[in-house]
């Protein structure tokens, strides 16, 4: 059964890191002499926007709207990106496991320019 260009997942077959790209479609139920199953399955590709805020005392909150309370914080960029793309994993995987579907990610992002008020005197009405 042709395999039509999709990866193929071998964890936990027993095959040694890098073997997976030696195998071909007649390989797959053949491999070494032994017989497996290779179960043929898409992985999907989410994108999520983040938005990474400065914290006054030090690190990265990150926040991802699409994903309501999805917020998580890291000390250093980096740091905050891991524990991001780990946040959106869980998120996914106990939405999964709930059957629900991942949602959609936020439309569009953009910023909004507001003018400096501070100059002007203050009205009170």
């Amino acid at each position: 059964m042709p395999n039509n260009g999709q990866k193929i997942t071998t964890k936990g077959c027993g095959l040694k890191s890098g073997e997976s790209e030696a195998l071909t479609d007649r390989s797959i139920h053949n491999f070494y002499g032994k017989r497996f199953y290779v179960i043929l399955s898409r992985m999907r590709i989410h994108h999520y926007t983040a938005i990474f805020q400065k914290e006054p005392e030090g690190g990265y909150t990150v926040i991802v709207p699409a994903l309501k309370g999805c917020v998580t914080y890291g000390e250093t960029i980096e740091k905050a990106q891991e524990a991001a793309q780990e946040a959106i994993e869980s998120y996914l995987g106990s939405l999964a496991k709930d059957g629900e579907s991942p949602p959609a990610d936020v439309s569009f992002v953009s910023t909004i320019d507001i003018s400096d008020h501070t100059h002007l005197p203050a009205t009170y009405a």
